[in-house]
């Protein structure tokens, strides 16, 4: 700054440090400076709101945080101190709707709950305290915390029923099948990113080839940093056959089903931005309150177009899940008389019913799948299924 005095990284940088070592009021008017001459930058505004708040002027803080947000600051970042400072200034009401805000654009953390919770009690709404530290058990079953404090505010009476003995995974007794497969998650098992409950790719054969494709996958968060990873998910169709949303939502830890609506489904084009030309697309699903014990949850059909010459076809199924999977499933359904080619790496056998006359359906199903490092040394031991009607390089030249 003595070669540059308005350089503002580096202002920026020194009031970064003059906060870290306790010196608020020498940052303020580096940062006051910096709001100055970039009045829209919400980046700014928040390092500005903090520093006031440092100092004890929340009421100024708080004007700070809102410019914050208006300037574009993430509201998952901004909310929660916003509502710091309106309590702090004594505005109850405003503290709870920016704490609500906050959860609701970061429903994960654990900090805003109980903060949340602890204003609530402050403001005399028990009851409304009570439901906040349930939902925090909800997610987080054993938290010390928030258990010693249900049972301060409810007496010895009311705690037995709200401190019984937690389902491990709250949010998958909204659905039987669902319960069945996290019952089968071992304990411990939270400290790993997420498990797969099921990992499901139906196959429906006619005459002249695969008439439709079931893809059905649930998967079970359980930390924070795998929130945002599984928040999307992304199945491939073929443009001239729109895919069918049969079910698609997150099933949340205090008993919400959040569908994922028309206006969080998109269709994205791969060859975007290259040149090259395909009939390719991509279904993306966006995922509402995915947090630390919420299951993504999703049905989806797609349909081919079929080859000029009927019966010629080929389908394959990786488990390629880098986290361990409960159930893995891979079903054929086609007519009885149908001659393939199939292989099955670490699948083992398939078993085989007749759901109709003239029809066999085949499933290759396994349990306990762990996590899959793909190495290119190893793909031949990555489990998957990889099925054609064409049984051999002579059948190909044939067709």
């Amino acid at each position: 700054l003595a070669a540059h005095p308005k350089a503002q990284r580096a202002r920026l940088r020194l009031s970064h440090a003059y906060r870290a070592v306790g010196r608020p009021a020498d940052a303020l008017p580096l940062l006051e400076a910096l709001a100055a001459e970039q009045p829209d930058s919400g980046k700014i505004q928040g390092h500005l709101g903090d520093t006031l708040m440092a100092l004890g002027r929340v009421r100024e803080a708080v004007v700070a945080f809102q410019a914050a947000l208006r300037g574009g600051a993430p509201a998952g970042e901004v909310q929660g101190r916003l509502a710091e400072a309106l309590l702090a200034a004594g505005d109850h009401d405003a503290a709870l709707s920016a704490y609500q805000q906050a959860l609701a654009a970061q429903p994960g953390d654990q900090a805003l709950w109980l903060a949340l919770a602890r204003a609530q009690a402050k403001g005399g709404d028990t009851a409304g305290a009570v439901g906040t530290y349930a939902q925090v058990l909800a997610r987080w079953p054993e938290h010390p915390g928030a258990r010693l404090a249900l049972r301060a505010l409810v007496g010895p009476e009311g705690a037995p029923a709200l401190l019984a003995p937690a389902v491990p995974w709250p949010a998958a007794t909204l659905d039987p099948t669902l319960a069945e497969l996290a019952a089968q998650v071992p304990e411990g098992s939270a400290a790993r990113p997420a498990t797969v409950l099921r990992d499901e790719r139906e196959v429906v054969v006619d005459a002249r080839g695969i008439a439709e494709v079931v893809h059905r996958r649930s998967v079970l968060v359980h930390r924070q940093d795998a929130s945002e990873h599984h928040a999307e998910a992304r199945i491939a169709f073929h443009a001239s056959h729109p895919p069918e949303v049969r079910v698609a939502r997150t099933l949340t830890p205090d008993g919400q089903v959040l569908p994922v609506g028309p206006d969080r489904q998109s269709v994205q084009n791969p060859h975007a931005g290259t040149p090259l030309y395909g009939d390719g697309r991509t279904l993306v699903l966006a995922f509402a309150g995915v947090e630390p014990g919420a299951i993504v949850d999703y049905e989806v059909i797609t349909r081919r177009p079929q080859a000029d010459l009927p019966g010629a076809w080929w389908d394959g199924y990786i488990l390629a899940n880098a986290e361990p999977t409960v159930q893995v499933r891979y079903v054929l359904d086609m007519p009885a008389a149908l001659k393939l080619a199939v292989r099955a790496p670490g699948l083992g056998e398939p078993t085989r019913t007749t759901p109709s006359p003239g029809r066999a359906r085949w499933a290759w199903v396994a349990r306990d799948v762990a996590g899959q490092a793909l190495k290119a040394s190893k793909v031949n031991e990555v489990p998957g299924v990889y099925v054609s009607s064409l049984p051999s390089w002579a059948a190909v030249d044939r067709w």
